[in-house]
């Protein structure tokens, strides 16, 4: 089986973004350091750089949420990289709600106090419904999973980062994209080609992930 490359979005909580106990030869990386002039495509030449071995055998690479678009970065530098795996993610900057101008604009990674990105604070809940007016009922406990054991600092790094990327996948590449169709953070109706799983939401994807091994296999054979 071709190998996989997984680039965990904000957290490294490998019991909740697994797929090692269902699909075969899947290698894991972990993001690196982020600085404060750090671009997308940076990260991309540093991984690469850091997994060399790794990087050159691969030939899909599968990236979830804004992890999605670190592995677009290196699936375009990377020649052998033929198939793209993207989960609850964005294919080009193009894909990128309206809203992000707004938080880019105003910087609102600066501005925004890391202790609302606790899940359990009734205020994130407030603010998270008020903003993307969220179904997302039960994202808070998934959403602690990605970010407990993340500094705020790297936080604040990661969501510039992901107002900044103006990038896109090549047309070289093939791509299958999952999205949830209650997904708040990228609306599926700004995006196109995807395959759909019905209900899900950005922060309990991976509850349907028979359905997305489904996809991914048929994907992959």
């Amino acid at each position: 089986m071709s190998s996989l490359i997984i680039c965990l979005p904000l957290g490294h909580s490998f019991d909740f973004f697994t797929f090692s106990d269902i699909l075969a030869n899947v290698k894991f990386i972990y993001w690196p350091d982020i600085d404060s002039e750090s671009r997308i495509s940076q990260l991309a030449d540093t991984i690469i750089e850091q997994n060399r071995e790794i990087c050159n055998k691969a030939d899909i690479i599968l990236g979830i949420s804004i992890a999605g678009l670190l592995a677009i970065e290196i699936a375009n530098k990377k020649e052998n990289i033929q198939k793209v795996i993207l989960i609850s993610s964005i294919k080009s900057a193009k894909e990128k709600p309206n809203s992000f101008k707004i938080f880019k604009f105003i910087r609102l990674y600066n501005i925004l106090p890391i202790s609302l990105l606790n899940g359990n604070t009734l205020l994130m809940q407030f603010i998270y419904k008020l903003w993307y007016l969220s179904s997302e009922k039960n994202a808070t406990k998934y959403y602690q999973k990605v970010i407990k054991n993340e500094k705020p600092q790297q936080i604040r790094k990661t969501l510039r980062l992901l107002f900044a990327w103006n990038g896109q996948l090549s047309e070289r590449k093939k791509v299958l994209h999952i999205h949830g169709t209650n997904d708040q953070i990228f609306p599926i109706r700004k995006l196109h080609n995807v395959e759909i799983i019905d209900k899900a939401e950005h922060f309990n994807i991976m509850l349907y992930k028979s359905k997305i091994i489904s996809l991914i296999n048929a994907f992959i054979a």
